[in-house]
This record gives C-alpha cells, sequence and structure tokens, in this order.
C-alpha cells in the first residue's frame, strides 16, 4: 500500500497503480515482456501524476532495461525522454545530462540541408 496521504484522486491513481502491479506480476511470469514495458511505462507516468518522482524513476529505469532487451528504439527513446525530464525535475540534473545519453549514439548527418 503507498504510504502517503492522497486525495480522492490521487487514491484512484494509487489503486491503479496496486492493480497494474498484480499485472506485471503476471506478465513477467509468463515472459510477456511487451506487456511488461507497457506497464511499466504506466506505473511510472502514474507515479508522476503523484509528484512520486523517485519511484516513477524506478519505474522508467526498469522499463528502459525492458525496452533494450526487446530492442524496441521507440520506446527506449520515449523511456530516455521521460526518465530525463523526471530526473531534471527532482533536481538531478547530473543524471539528465549524463546517463540519458548512454548507448544511444551520436547522429550522423548523410548530407546538408544547407
Amino acid at each position: 500500500m503507498l504510504q502517503f496521504q492522497l486525495t480522492l484522486g490521487q487514491s484512484q491513481i494509487a489503486r491503479g497503480i496496486e492493480c497494474y502491479l498484480k499485472a506485471l506480476e503476471i506478465y513477467r511470469e509468463v515472459k510477456n515482456h511487451d506487456k511488461e514495458l507497457e506497464l511499466l511505462v504506466g506505473i511510472g507516468l502514474n507515479y508522476q501524476k503523484l509528484g512520486e518522482l523517485n519511484q516513477t524513476i524506478e519505474f522508467f529505469e526498469h522499463a528502459l532495461k525492458v525496452s533494450r532487451y526487446l530492442e524496441n528504439r521507440k520506446e527506449e527513446v520515449r523511456i530516455l525522454v521521460d526518465l530525463g525530464d523526471a530526473c531534471y525535475h527532482l533536481g538531478n540534473h547530473e543524471w539528465h545530462l549524463n546517463k540519458s545519453n548512454t548507448n544511444m549514439k551520436q547522429p550522423t548527418l548523410t548530407h546538408h540541408i544547407f
């Protein structure tokens, strides 16, 4: 159970997180990594709505590992952006500047625009 005071709307979000966590356990048991990734991101986003940025970061970091395991670059980028924003808002600017670029290749231009 979440250990902080919640408004009615926040209470509904917290109940949603608890349901997501139960579903996450099942998806992990049956090794459905696509659904696991979906739930990890969803849980992180819901913790973000509650202002629980440490929990947000924790779930986004797990989601990032799964997205890389699945080689899902589109989700990896989306998670990196969300994770970087959460770290920045928490005041962890060092993570935001350094870790969000981990394993990301720098783009190379193949032609000049001008």
